[in-house]
């Protein structure tokens, strides 16, 4: 049981992650909360198992911190997900490249031992700089005349659009299929017609529902359009391992 990990500053820090690794302690009493930090250096899942002895009393947590501010402090909407609500069993969570923090927690006076199994697997995007949100920020790609595969993750909790930026030369139907997803995303095509760099909401040229390894189609006119990826629900976290788009001559992908 050490008393000095209970702040992000001095968390346990596990450096830079991948393999697998097992971490025990023990909760509760003068120590109720810990902190176990780690880098992904690259997009990727991690999933595990947690072990909580019996006891009574209230129950423990495992919690999944992003300290987005950079402040060092756990504000309410640092903690993106409860790994653990007192009951043995698995996670799983799949997350951009950057630093996170497990947080082990209870309200309890009494102490109890936990285990936590913790492994990483790298899936590795191939966008860089990460796409960002806004017409201005978007990934270039140029002129499309040939298939793009385009890995990267959004997540409602940590990023929650990316956007591409293309252009056609002539009228031109575009085919896509998602894979890779654990959970439904939207797309949206888009242009900037009133060139303030803004998707505002009457420049949406079509969208679609993307299920999991879904083709969409469409026929988009020359010019420079957007393509918006996005979670539709806070709770939709997942990794898009690719998003193939190709230009076609017919509507059958």
């Amino acid at each position: 049981m050490a008393l000095t990990d209970n702040t992000l500053a001095t968390a346990n820090n596990l450096g830079t992650f991948s393999g697998s690794i097992n971490l025990s302690d023990v909760i509760g009493g003068t120590d109720p909360i810990s902190y176990y930090k780690f880098t992904l250096s690259e997009n990727g899942d991690i999933a595990g198992a947690v072990d909580w002895e019996s006891e009574s009393g209230t129950p423990p947590f495992l919690r999944l911190v992003v300290d987005f501010n950079g402040n060092g402090f756990v504000e309410s909407d640092d903690r993106i997900r409860t790994l653990s609500a007192g009951a043995d069993g698995a996670f799983f969570q799949s997350l951009p490249l950057g630093t996170y923090y497990l947080e082990v927690a209870t309200g309890n006076f009494l102490t109890r031992d936990y285990s936590i199994q913790l492994s990483a697997t790298p899936k590795p995007g191939n966008v860089s700089p990460d796409p960002g949100s806004t017409f201005v920020q978007a990934f270039d790609m140029g002129t499309l005349s040939a298939q793009r595969i385009l890995r990267e993750y959004i997540s409602r909790a940590i990023d929650p659009v990316d956007t591409y930026k293309f252009t056609l030369s002539q009228k031109t139907n575009i085919g896509g299929l998602v894979n890779g997803t654990t959970e439904n995303l939207r797309l949206f095509f888009a242009s900037d017609t009133n060139g303030n760099g803004v998707y505002d909401s009457d420049e949406t040229v079509d969208s679609f529902g993307a299920r999991p390894n879904a083709t969409f189609s469409i026929t988009l006119n020359p010019g420079t359009l957007f393509l918006a990826g996005c979670s539709p629900s806070w709770f939709y976290i997942y990794l898009c391992n690719s998003l193939r788009v190709k230009p076609q001559s017919s509507s059958r992908f």
